[in-house]
Order: structure tokens, then C-alpha cells, then sequence
């Protein structure tokens, strides 16, 4: 059987570190988290700079010399080195002292509030709003010190040195060429930036024991010892199933992003595994239409038609939806002038919430419907499920795209002729939206 090669990505949310506590972990990822923007964005810009400038770029932005190799002798600008750069300065930034800009050394509180050279006033942090002194009392900022310090020096594993370095490159790659024209500017990084993971150390894994699922990753130097355990909660869609995949089947693990997402933090898996191509089957064609009381049924050559949804229950909840539209339109007449004021779409907000329901009643129902032609269509052996252009009372391209993808699911092939034929609808409608 023929196989193709994909790549996927997930996100679950992290749960809690199992060999730590987060009063451990959590400033940690802080720091990591506070140096991440920094790196990505100090890599793009060195690449564009040795990409600009190549006869200038520094030593310390190549890769070691190898004069023994003929392959590889080196001496060529590289991502990592300028990621190990990037830190560096990082680092020397975080560890250096300055002097507090409120006080201006002095240690007391000012009689009046400090300006910038611009002569706009400082603003006050909110610790210093709940903490108020007098005038000529211990400064609210820096509480006497006089000089302070962002923190201490990050130390940061080479894993994530290398996944910040790719990810970084592979930024920079992917919008070189809109750079060369002019189409967009060079990519920037906000805070907080995600913690790349490389996987080319294989210290990251994805493993399930009798509680769940869970991921290790190097958050401190020191290889295994550094790694830290941390439970995932599955969050989005076929989450349970990338898990499944990742412990059970053989797959190979791409890059680990740990991303702050407010109070929480996101764990997102990429990885490539090699899908199954099913082979076609011989079997009839089913057909997807309507009786003439409205019932979905599947036809299948020989065999007793089976219904799919109720015909009279589909042609009610229309009927519903169409009265309360013409319900809503001559409420319109009634609204108070207030709801009319304010945009249109205001105006017309009790109208549309009609149309917003029954567009999700719509996509819910072709969903069911498919799920049930596609599990009927495998039962009686049918090569595939042909939809009945005279369809109606159900929108005929999200009827075809829901069935479409429901048979693909279970491991249907669409066949060549209705390949060809909707490659050819497409293009005849692409030439009539241009005309």
C-alpha cells in the first residue's frame, strides 16, 4: 500500500510539572520566556545582515573552521552561533547595573516626580501606587537600594539554543524572497516569544503512563538531569488522537514550543508520520438524494434505500428557522431609535442571529448526514457516494464537501472522474468571478 509523508501540529495544555513544583518551574519558563524575543529577533537580524553583507560577517557568527573536511571545512555563517551571540548580549543587558531612574541614586523619595530627556514624566508602577512615602523617605522603586539589576544570568540548554536558532531561520527563509521585493519588512518577535525545543538532541519525549499523557523537556543544562516532566491536558480538536499517534505508532517528533497563553502555558507537538494511501475500491456508486417527502436517503443498486434523517423533523426545523426570520423582520418596525443609531451592524444584529443559527444547525446536519452515508457506503462495500445535484432544502456544497470528507476519514479514495470533474467546476467558476 502507497504511503505519503505529512506534517502535523497540536497543542495541549500543560498541566503541571510532575518531578518539580511550579514554585520552581514557573519563574524559570519566565526567564526563558523574557530572553525568547530576544534571541529570535537578534538571529533575523544577523541573517539579513550576513545575507546583505557577506564580506562582513564576524567570526563569531560562523560555524567552526574544519580544514580536514572537504564536505563541511566550515567558516560559514550559521543560525546557532548567531543564537549563542544573540544570548550572549542578552545576558550582558540582563546582569547590568543601573542606576534607578526615580530616585536618581539618592535612595530617598523626590519631591517631585523624575521627566525623561524628552521632559515627559516617569510613570509610577503600580508598587509604588501601594506603597506611597513622603518626600525625603526610602525611594519607592528601589526600596534604598540605589541601583538594580533585570536578574541573573540565564543559563540555556542547547536544545534550546539550536530550536530557537531553526526557528529563527525558518522565519527568515520563508519571507526572504517577499523581503528582496519589498512586499513585507523583516518578521519581529513580541513578548512573550514561545521556548523552542529542538528534537535533534532527543532529550524531549512524549510518553503515557496510568494518569495520562505527558512531555519532558530540557528546561536547565545538564541533559537528562535538566529535563523537567510535565502532564498535558489535550485541548483542541483530535488532540487524544496526535497523542495516540505520537505513543503508539512509529512517528518522528519535530520541534516543542512552550508558549505563554496568559495565566496558563500551551505545549505545542509538531511531528511527521506516514499515512496509509487507501487503494480504490470496485465497488457501485451510492447515491445521496431526496425522496420526495424531503428524507435524506443513500441508493445503492439492488439494495433497499436507507434513510439518513428524518424528512419531516429537517422540513419543520426550516420552517422554524423561516418564521423566525420574518419574526425578527417585523420586530425591526419596534426596536427603540437607540438600537438603530449606532451602525448597521447593530441595526440588523437581531436579524442576523437567525442566519448565524441556522448556518450552524446547516453545517451540524451535512456533518451527520455524511458521517452516516460514508459508515453506510463502507457496510455495503460502494466505491463511493455520488451527491444529488437536485438537492434543495440542504445547501448542495457544504452537503458535498461534508460527505467528501467523511469518506476520505474512513479511508475512502476519490475516484479520477470526480477528480477531473470538480477540478473543472472549480476553474469555470474562478473564470466567471474574473469576468
Amino acid at each position: 500500500m502507497k504511503t505519503e509523508k505529512l506534517t502535523m501540529s497540536f497543542k495541549c495544555k500543560i498541566g503541571k510539572p510532575l518531578n518539580q513544583s511550579w514554585d520552581v518551574v514557573s519563574p524559570r519558563l519566565r526567564e526563558l520566556c523574557w530572553l525568547g524575543h530576544r534571541v529570535l529577533n537578534g538571529v533575523i537580524t544577523r541573517l539579513a545582515l550576513a545575507n546583505a553583507h557577506p564580506e562582513l560577517v564576524p567570526v563569531t557568527w560562523k560555524s567552526k573552521l574544519n580544514p580536514n573536511s572537504e564536505k563541511r571545512p566550515g567558516g560559514k555563517p550559521q543560525a546557532y552561533q548567531m543564537a549563542v551571540q544573540a544570548i550572549l548580549e542578552a545576558n550582558q543587558e540582563r546582569v547590568k547595573v543601573r542606576t534607578c531612574v526615580w530616585c536618581g541614586g539618592t535612595g530617598v523619595e523626590p519631591t517631585t516626580a523624575p521627566t525623561r530627556a524628552n521632559g515627559k514624566a516617569i510613570p509610577r508602577t503600580k508598587a509604588q501606587e501601594k506603597h506611597a512615602r513622603a518626600p525625603g523617605e526610602v525611594c519607592t522603586r528601589c526600596d534604598g537600594q540605589k541601583e538594580y539589576r533585570t536578574g541573573d544570568r540565564i543559563e540555556v540548554p542547547s536544545p534550546i539554543q539550536l530550536g530557537w536558532a531553526r526557528a529563527a531561520e525558518r522565519r527568515y527563509l520563508t519571507d526572504k524572497v517577499d523581503i528582496a521585493m519589498g512586499k513585507k519588512a523583516l518578521s519581529t518577535y513580541r513578548s512573550p516569544a514561545p521556548i523552542v525545543f529542538s528534537s535533534s538532541s532527543e532529550l524531549f519525549t512524549i510518553d503515557k503512563d496510568p494518569r495520562g499523557y505527558c512531555v519532558t523537556a530540557p528546561l536547565y543544562p545538564g541533559g537528562r538531569q535538566g529535563c523537567v516532566t510535565f502532564a498535558l491536558a489535550p485541548d483542541g480538536p483530535n488532540a487524544f488522537q496526535h497523542l495516540r499517534r505520537l505513543t503508539e505508532e512509529p512517528v518522528k517528533l519535530g520541534d516543542l514550543k512552550i508558549k505563554a497563553d496568559g495565566t496558563r502555558w500551551l505545549a505545542i507537538i509538531s511531528y511527521t508520520w506516514e499515512k496509509e494511501i487507501p487503494a480504490a475500491q470496485s465497488g457501485p456508486h451510492a447515491v445521496l438524494t431526496l425522496t420526495e417527502d424531503n428524507t435524506p436517503v443513500l441508493l445503492v443498486a439492488d439494495r433497499k434505500p436507507k434513510k439518513l434523517y428524518e424528512g419531516s423533523s429537517l422540513l419543520h426545523k426550516r420552517q422554524r428557522f423561516a418564521k423566525r426570520r420574518a419574526s425578527r423582520s417585523r420586530h425591526q418596525r419596534d426596536i427603540a431609535p437607540g438600537a438603530r443609531g449606532h451602525g448597521r451592524a447593530r441595526t440588523f444584529e437581531h436579524y442576523h442571529k437567525v442566519d448565524d443559527a441556522e448556518s450552524r444547525w446547516l453545517k451540524s446536519l451535512c456533518q451527520e448526514i455524511a458521517a452516516k452515508a460514508a459508515k453506510e457506503a463502507a457496510l455495503r462495500g460502494c466505491r463511493w457516494v455520488v451527491v444529488d445535484e437536485k438537492i434543495e432544502i440542504i445547501p448542495l456544497a457544504k452537503l458535498k464537501e461534508a460527505v467528501k470528507w467523511a469518506l476520505t476519514k474512513r479511508g475512502f479514495q476519490e475516484p479520477r472522474e470526480f477528480k477531473k470533474t470538480s477540478a473543472s467546476s472549480e476553474s469555470s467558476e474562478e473564470k466567471e468571478a474574473s469576468l
